[in-house]
């Protein structure tokens, strides 16, 4: 095209322009010629050759009305040049939802070409969305960007879902009658705005988001979280302050290191965290309180082992306060990396009871409680923090007194077995022990009373005859 236009200039007598064409519209040249032939058609063409050339019979300029002619051919190419390089893939869009979303209560948009989403004008939210209440955003292949959503104060319910290249979105928290929120399969979103915003109650969903690395902070009027199949996920945000949380469910994120203190969780009902394959270290300090009080009717948690032991401390009773207990019991739980609790502190040098449990799924250290408990390095780290931790001397090493595994069913229904006790380990040490003394005592017994037999035996036998010699018979008078 841009020989035929300095074609067309020299003919005229014009300096050659120069036409800047981007890189898109290059590209769009077929679908500019296509559009070309398309929209204006042979008919608009020869009608305006036609009057044309008229006007150059009248003139008796040829030149100039050949140059006229390139002129508003070069005119036509360009407009077809632009409108293609709109069209042309790539090329940055933006939709606005005043305009499919007028007047609708339900706006479910699919498949759209656009690069980013925007509300639109306020006046154009008064006038075309009072209605909408649900909003679902579905599968833009392009789509790389969401604007803030704050002044669609009166959606209840909004979906994004299935976007391949969507990495941002801006705002929701003018979101105040919003009631259910998903975000779904979008596989390069890393982030989420912050929802502290939103004041309804309302229930969070985020699922299979591939890329994304960490959570917003939550709202207090948070009533349901759904968390799950998210690849790089590695924890939940804080949930303290969620009074009115009561279905929490974190599953199959194979990233999943840590989850926060359920303290305070008073409405929590509905619990699941199952499946987060490589969970490293897990505090859920208030699990069994939870389960305690009643609140939860569904739950679903793997097997947990308790193992109990003591340990004699400095001090008295009177000087083990609720602080010093809790001291102990965070310490314990950083070396052993398990959930401890004292169970009783009882006279007599101090003797510490304490119970530690460690749930499978949560509790992943290759060496158990127990087993830790018998191991000298762990023991020399654990009396080091314990004595650092409450400021009394540790007198004794750990024992372990017993060992109970639990399994918990989603009814509620908990079944326990003893696969250690001290007192049966004492018992069965006393049995094996006067088992052996028996042994000891009777075994010498029986050697002996049977080397004596043998000894006994070769005397009491008669003497044999002697070839060649007389037998002696003597009398002695004795019957």
């Amino acid at each position: 095209m841009p020989r035929a236009r300095e074609h067309c200039a020299r003919e005229g007598g014009e300096s050659p322009p120069r036409v800047a064409l981007s890189t898109v519209a290059l590209c769009s040249c077929v679908c500019a010629i296509v559009l070309l032939g398309a929209a204006w058609g042979q008919s608009t063409i020869r009608q305006t050759e036609t009057e044309t050339a008229a006007r150059c019979n009248r003139d008796a300029a040829a030149a100039q009305c050949r140059a006229s002619r390139c002129n508003r051919s070069v005119t036509r190419l360009m407009l077809a040049f632009t409108m293609c390089a709109r069209m042309a893939p790539g090329a940055a869009t933006e939709l606005a939802l005043t305009g499919p979303c007028a007047n609708k209560e339900l706006c479910s948009l699919y498949s759209s070409q656009a690069t980013s989403i925007v509300v639109g004008s306020a006046d154009d939210v008064t006038n075309n969305l009072g209605t909408l209440r649900r909003l679902i955003l579905g599968s833009f292949p392009n789509l790389v960007s969401i604007g803030d959503l704050s002044s669609l104060t009166m959606i209840t319910e909004l979906t994004i879902s299935g976007h391949s290249e969507l990495t941002t979105i801006t705002g929701f928290n003018g979101l105040t009658s919003l009631a259910k929120l998903t975000i779904q399969s979008n596989s390069k979103l890393a982030s989420m705005p912050t929802l502290s915003g939103l004041t309804a109650p309302h229930e969070f969903r985020v699922e299979v988001n591939n890329a994304l690395l960490s959570l917003p902070t939550l709202s207090n009027a948070l009533t349901t979280l759904w968390v799950e199949g998210n690849a790089l996920l590695t924890t939940l945000p804080s949930l303290s302050g969620l009074t009115a949380l009561s279905s929490l469910s974190a599953t199959s994120n194979p990233m999943f290191a840590a989850i926060p203190s359920l303290s305070g969780l008073t409405a929590l009902s509905s619990l699941y965290f199952e499946n987060n394959a490589d969970v490293v270290a897990i505090s859920i300090a208030d699990y069994d309180s939870l389960i305690q009080a009643g609140t939860l009717s569904q739950y679903a948690f793997a097997e947990r082992t308790e193992t109990e032991g003591e340990i004699v401390m400095g001090g008295d009773v009177s000087t083990w306060t609720d602080d010093k207990k809790g001291a102990f019991e965070r310490a314990t739980e950083r070396i052993l990396n398990a959930e401890v609790r004292v169970l009783r502190v009882t006279a007599a040098s101090v003797l510490i009871s304490f119970v530690a449990y460690a749930r499978t799924g949560v509790y992943t250290d290759a060496l158990s409680v127990a087993g830790k408990l018998r191991d000298a390095t762990v023991v020399r780290r654990l009396k080091e923090a314990l004595a650092q931790e409450t400021g009394f001397a540790v007198e004794s090493d750990p024992r372990v007194t017993k060992t109970i595994v639990f399994t918990l069913s989603p009814s509620g229904e908990i079944s326990g077995r003893v696969v250690f006790a001290r007192t049966g380990a004492i018992v069965g040490g006393v049995l094996g022990g006067f088992v052996g003394v028996v042994l000891l005592t009777i075994l010498p017994v029986l050697v002996i009373r049977r080397f004596r037999h043998r000894r006994l035996a070769a005397k009491g036998r008669s003497p044999a005859s002697v070839a060649g010699l007389p037998v002696v018979v003597v009398a002695t008078g004795r019957v």
